[in-house]
């Protein structure tokens, strides 16, 4: 019965050290990784663009008659959507590998200062502004990936042609932890 009651209390002193974290383990406690991982991303994004597909009936009809739209003509109008936020994507990107090497620059400087004694800790405090990064590009390209799905829809397409742009945000994401790890095991010789 007492080692389930101290069991239990080792439980409960490990949830509020973890909640109250007083020695600041698990959360990013410096006001320069604040600023960076805080900074919010500046984005291009296309303005959004109405086609034809949306205008009044009478006018499309006439319009289409005139055009005489193909689904060869569709596709490439949806294509030039999407290639439009593919742009965005890549400048997304570029914020985040700046944001990183900033992060990676900030930890080696830490290292050298003689923290190096502290590694566990420091990997615990630059692991937390990752994460909070990584939450951060996630709900931004969340934002810009939703722009693109109305713009589709608004404009008579397959909201479901983003998809692409999905997957290769996922990849791009891929491709950067695999090089930044990388990175961080030239820089600090691991």
């Amino acid at each position: 019965m007492k080692k389930v009651i101290f069991t239990g209390f080792l439980f409960m002193c490990g949830v509020i050290f973890y909640y109250v974290d007083p020695m600041q383990l698990f959360s990013v406690a410096d006001d320069k990784l604040n600023e960076i991982v805080d900074d919010e991303f500046d984005l291009d994004t296309p303005e959004k663009e109405v086609s034809s597909q949306r205008q009044d009936p009478f006018q499309q009809n006439i319009q289409n008659r005139k055009l005489n739209d193909t689904a060869l003509d569709e596709e490439s109008s949806a294509q030039s959507i999407i290639d439009n936020y593919k742009d965005t994507l890549l400048d997304l990107k570029k914020h985040v590998e700046e944001k990183l090497n900033q992060l990676l620059e900030e930890a080696h400087q830490e290292y050298e200062q003689g923290d190096s004694a502290n590694l566990p800790g420091l990997y615990l405090k630059y692991n937390q502004a990752i994460q909070e990064l990584e939450q951060k590009t996630d709900q931004s390209f969340q934002e810009v990936y939703q722009r693109l799905q109305e713009e589709l829809e608004d404009n008579g397409y397959d909201p479901d042609k983003a998809d692409a742009v999905k997957e290769e945000y996922e990849q791009i994401k891929k491709e950067t932890r695999s090089v930044m790890t990388e990175r961080v095991m030239e820089k600090f010789e691991v």
